[in-house]
C-alpha cells in the first residue's frame, strides 16, 4: 500500500510544473525513507495521510493548464505545517512594535 503510494508521488512528481522539480523529488524520497523508521501505528497512520494529501495536491497543480486565466487549486488542508516563527512575524509593509 505504502509502495505504490510512493510510486504515485513520484509520478505526479514527474509533471510537476516546476524548476525545483528534481529537488522536489528528492525531498520526498528522503521524508519517505525518514518515515520508514517510523513504529507507532497513529505515527505511520499520520504519515499515510499526509503523503495522499500530497498526492492529491501534485495532482492539482500538475493538471493545471498554464495557458488558462482561471486557475483553482485546494490548499485548505494542506498537509504542511505552519512555520512556527510565520504566526509571530507582522504581515508584510508593517514593522514589529517593540
Amino acid at each position: 500500500m505504502v509502495l505504490r503510494l510512493y510510486r504515485h508521488i513520484l509520478r505526479a512528481v514527474a509533471t510537476f510544473p516546476s524548476k525545483n522539480r528534481l529537488g522536489l523529488r528528492d525531498e520526498i524520497r528522503g521524508e519517505f525513507r525518514r518515515d520508514a523508521a517510523l513504529t507507532e501505528p497513529a505515527a505511520v497512520q499520520k504519515a499515510v495521510d499526509a503523503a495522499h494529501m500530497g498526492l492529491e495536491q501534485l495532482q492539482q497543480y500538475s493538471s493545471i493548464d498554464m495557458r488558462s486565466h482561471s486557475i483553482a487549486v485546494d490548499m485548505a488542508n494542506s498537509p504542511m505545517p505552519r512555520p512556527p516563527m510565520a504566526a509571530e512575524r507582522p504581515p508584510d509593509g508593517e514593522e514589529s512594535k517593540v
